[in-house]
């Protein structure tokens, strides 16, 4: 499981860097994390976080609402 969701992370991350330089400079990342069934490790966090990706689990998103519809 952990495997799997380092992988995903480290696509998110590379299609990040990938584009961030062609983005507007204010350009912000966000990654919705699964946390419904399984705990997330921090290390997804951690590494996400790493690349100014600000990784948000699916229990959070009401929490972050108002600043993903801005």
């Amino acid at each position: 499981m952990l495997l799997s969701c380092l992988k995903n992370a480290d696509l998110i991350i590379f299609d990040w860097v990938d584009t961030k330089e062609v983005r507007p400079e204010n350009s912000k990342a966000y990654a919705l994390i699964n946390d419904s069934e399984n705990k997330v490790s921090n290390i997804i966090s951690e590494a996400l976080s790493n690349y100014d990706i600000k990784p948000i689990l699916w229990s959070h998103r009401e929490k972050i609402k108002l600043e993903l519809a801005a």
